[in-house]
């Protein structure tokens, strides 16, 4: 028995053969409980992950958290979520080919990969409603081509990949039959997709982000994101509708943001205290030849909680609101100077 040569290495021999049938009865059940709850040869357990890493070895597989009984010599391991059978992974080695088979019983995904030479030639993926099949080539230099699709019996899509002199990626081609579907092409620093009549670019660097989206080779929007001395400045800018935005923060706090569309121009400021409360808003607005500004201005209890703010049009007061709890208690409408109606709240 597997089980008592283990505890013979421990020096706990048991010879079932000088005892009585009762206690020969309680050391059979005493083995089968054994043979449950320790691993067999070859098995060891460790602590693992949601993605199935060996971690440091532990004598058995816990009640909660991950774990990973692995068979060293049949090449299997089983993964355990909590103390449940999740996870189960086989591999088989036939010449230069190696197979390996992942399940997750949970989610009932079924994955078999196959491998020639360390290079992974083919992918199956299995669920109740689907499977897909997927089948890799690599150019003589050892650096993938092409990956084909095919959902069930039926090409699903074919990627083909093109590199530059330096084995780096360059270009990434999705086709369907004679279709292209999409295409990305990496530049340094730089990138293009597309999709149809819709393509995206972006470049960067240190200091610099810029995108561009066209369709059907018209420029729609263009966002840039840039960095001055210590403020981040983002401009955002529709080139159909002729909308227009610029946004400006200053240690990741928002301190001006304009919008343009249509003849109308909206421009808000924001000031704060060292404890980055927010003390003042402006907001001014320019339509045709009419301006309006509009100033409110904050003040906090010690705690920092919001307890009062005081709002102007054009220089004349026309709000006063106080707040407890971050909530409106009461609101004072003035007009001329003049206090006019004051609202109370539950």
């Amino acid at each position: 028995m597997r089980i008592l040569k283990r505890l013979n290495r421990k020096n706990f021999l048991i010879r079932l053969s000088g005892l009585h049938r009762p206690a020969k009865q309680a050391a059979a059940a005493a083995a089968v409980i054994l043979a449950v709850s320790l691993p067999l040869w070859g098995e060891t357990v460790y602590r693992s992950n949601s993605i199935w890493i060996q971690m440091e070895e532990i004598a058995e597989i816990p009640e909660e958290g991950h774990a990973l009984k692995v068979d060293e010599q049949q090449r299997y391991a089983e993964g355990y979520l909590d103390g449940e059978l999740v996870y189960t992974r086989k591999e088989t080695l036939e010449n230069d080919t190696r197979i390996i088979e992942e399940e997750d019983l949970a989610a009932e995904r079924k994955i078999i990969s196959e491998y020639l030479n360390g290079k992974l030639i083919r992918e199956n993926v299995q669920t109740p409603r689907s499977e897909e099949e997927i089948f890799f080539t690599y150019a003589p230099d050892g650096e993938l081509e092409t990956v084909e699709i095919r959902e069930g019996q039926q090409l699903s899509h074919e990627q083909l990949f093109f590199r530059y002199r330096d084995g780096s990626l360059r270009t990434v081609y999705r086709f369907l039959d004679d279709e292209m579907l999409q295409f990305l092409t990496l530049r340094d620093r730089a990138y293009t997709v597309g999709m149809g009549q819709r393509e995206i670019r972006e470049t960067w660097n240190e200091d610099f982000l810029k995108r561009e989206v066209f369709h059907d080779e018209e420029l729609v929007t263009e966002y840039e994101k840039r960095t001055e001395a210590d403020k981040e400045i983002i401009t955002e800018k529709n080139h159909r509708t002729g909308e227009f935005t610029r946004q400006v923060y200053e240690q990741d706090l928002l301190i001006s943001e304009t919008t343009e569309r249509a003849g109308r121009k909206e421009e808000r400021r924001y000031a704060y205290d060292p404890d980055g409360l927010k003390i003042k808003e402006t907001v001014e607005i320019v339509s045709g030849e009419r301006k309006t500004v509009r100033e409110t201005e904050f003040s906090y209890t010690e705690d920092g909680e919001l307890a009062e703010s005081r709002l102007k049009v054009n220089g004349e007061l026309q709000e006063v609101s106080l707040f407890e709890d971050g909530d409106i208690i009461e609101k004072t409408i003035y007009r001329g100077g003049r206090k006019l109606i004051t609202h109370t709240y539950d």
